[in-house]
């Protein structure tokens, strides 16, 4: 209902075997995966109130922010390295392509 959302991360095909990535951020819920499925992209939320986008990476653990400040994403694909949606979809929304392939660590 507009307020930030926390949890943890589990990415595995069985709960045994998976990824844990606990790592604590307050985040919207509209993440997506990349094309290839070693990453995911995900809006995190900053202390000003303002949006990042942070990469994911699957296979190492690692935990990137992309550069740039945003109102709200609503994340809608991830391919080639290049993550698209639109910034502020209720309130003026402005479409983003952002080029992460370079923050991948694999």
């Amino acid at each position: 209902m507009g307020a930030p959302t926390s949890g943890v991360l589990v990415v595995s095909e069985n709960q045994k075997d998976g990824k844990v990535f606990s790592r604590h951020m307050s985040c919207n819920p509209s993440f997506v995966w990349s094309d290839d499925s070693t990453a995911i992209a995900a809006p995190v939320w900053t202390s000003g109130r303002r949006q990042q986008l942070a990469i994911i990476s699957v296979p190492s653990g690692h935990i990137t922010a992309a550069p740039g400040k945003f109102s709200v994403l609503e994340l809608h694909s991830f391919e080639d390295g290049v993550v698209r949606g639109v910034d502020s979809p209720a309130h003026m929304p402005c479409q983003i392509e952002c080029h992460v392939g370079l923050l991948i660590q694999r």
